[in-house]
């Protein structure tokens, strides 16, 4: 029975070895330094669960290993795989998910910052996402304003001490992401997660006449659609020229 346990607990850690060095294999990519220069290169594929602020490259397999950052490096990719852009962006520092994080106040509370955005898609409306410990927040652009914004959701303490909840991105969508009314009607059904949003953004996009590719519609699915927490969501806020309920 102790050689079958010891056999079994050899094998599975082999096993858990191979996988965790696949997930870091060095796989074929490229990055764009702040001279605009493209360097083809193959890079470590960390599976990045959090935004990377730094990323691990070789020129060639065996060669040295070299580093690049958010303040030397523009843009990189892992082929077929992620692909993260420098932005400097307003983000709310205030929206985390720790109930012992979160603010006495339903506005964002707005931080510039340079991060690497991950890209979910990109076309006449784009979609990136930015996640760190206790922090989910994606970004857009519309045809309108190409500057990369925050969709704002929000959750805060209210003054009776409950957990709140802003949906302000709501708006954001109805207002400057849709292509015609039925999608500013859609968008007070859209749940901040990857999935919702990129389906979302999709249909935008089909309205405003991209070509969707199937990779487009494999970005509906990703890591950032976990949910850290559930709360009861405070009823009756007003947006201006929308009313969520």
């Amino acid at each position: 029975m102790n050689y079958r346990l010891s056999l079994i607990l050899s094998v599975s850690s082999y096993l858990t070895s191979l996988t965790a060095g696949a997930q870091i294999a060095f796989e074929p990519g490229y990055f764009i330094d702040n001279n605009d220069q493209k360097t083809e290169c193959l890079i470590r594929n960390r599976d990045w669960l959090d935004n990377p602020t730094v990323f691990q490259y070789k020129l060639l397999q065996g060669d040295e290993v070299f580093e690049g950052d958010v303040t030397t490096v523009k843009e990189f990719s892992v082929n077929g795989y992620s692909k993260f852009l420098r932005v400097t962006v307003q983000l709310d520092t205030s929206n985390y998910s720790q109930h012992n994080a979160l603010s006495n106040t339903r506005s964002p509370q707005w931080s510039k910052r340079s991060l690497f955005l991950k890209e979910v898609l990109q076309g006449s409306t784009g979609l990136y996402s930015y996640q760190t410990a206790g922090l989910l927040a994606f970004f857009y652009y519309t045809p309108k304003d190409p500057i990369i914004r925050q969709l704002v959701h929000k959750l805060y303490y209210t003054p009776e001490g409950k957990v709140g909840e802003n949906f302000y991105y709501k708006q954001q969508l109805a207002n400057e992401v849709a292509c015609d009314e039925k999608q500013s009607i859609e968008a007070r059904q859209i749940v901040y997660n990857q999935s919702s949003l990129s389906k979302y953004f999709i249909g935008c996009n089909k309205c405003f006449g991209d070509l969707i590719t199937s990779e487009q519609i494999g970005a509906q699915t990703g890591i950032a659609d976990r949910q850290v927490f559930t709360m009861k969501v405070t009823p009756g806020i007003s947006y201006g020229r929308i009313q969520y309920d």
